[in-house]
């Protein structure tokens, strides 16, 4: 995974871990809302109705207490601070490593092209070379007429009277 791919994932995570901190605040606000409108109004926040009783109403509160308390000494809370505060740590370095990576991708990118430039010039240098060497060896090892006569578009004709001369030679020998 690349540094940017990195981030994001860390990115992903710390707004999961985010998400389940502001729920479990917000669970924590929701409890303590509760409680408070049943102590300043004397009602059941849940469904409306005014408590019988003042015992009715102190156990309605103390429920809500009680998961204020729940709430307050879960370690997901606490937990969720500790992931928040260490991924957005993590996520500072590799920030600070962006300009450097980028850099770094840059330069990869470009010794990439010039090798490749280098490598097709090679390649170039090697057939340019290959055709000279070819050239000289057909002209050394070709008869100096039959040269003479390629270069002047006069090879059939040519070929024609090297072909008679032998047959030439060779009837003129064998009588």
């Amino acid at each position: 995974m690349d540094l940017t791919g990195r981030m994001d994932a860390l990115q992903t995570k710390l707004e999961k871990a985010r998400n389940d901190k502001v729920m479990l605040q917000g669970g924590l606000n929701f409890y303590k809302k509760f409680a408070s409108i049943a102590r300043e109004r004397h009602l059941c926040t849940v469904c409306s109705r005014a408590f019988a009783t003042t015992e009715e109403e102190t156990k309605f509160i103390e429920m809500q207490d009680q998961m204020i308390e729940r709430l307050k000494d879960n370690t997901q809370l606490a937990e969720s601070k500790k992931v928040i505060k260490t991924i957005e740590a993590e996520l500072a370095k590799l920030k600070a490593l962006t300009a450097a990576w980028n850099h770094f991708k840059k330069a990869l990118s470009e010794r990439q092209s010039i090798e490749a430039k280098r490598t097709k010039l090679k390649t170039e240098q090697r057939v340019s070379f290959l055709s000279r060497a070819s050239h000289a060896r057909t002209r050394h090892f070709l008869p100096r007429a039959l040269t003479t006569c390629m270069l002047v578009n006069l090879y059939p004709l040519c070929a024609g009277a090297v072909e008679s001369g032998r047959t030439a030679r060779t009837s003129g020998t064998a009588t």
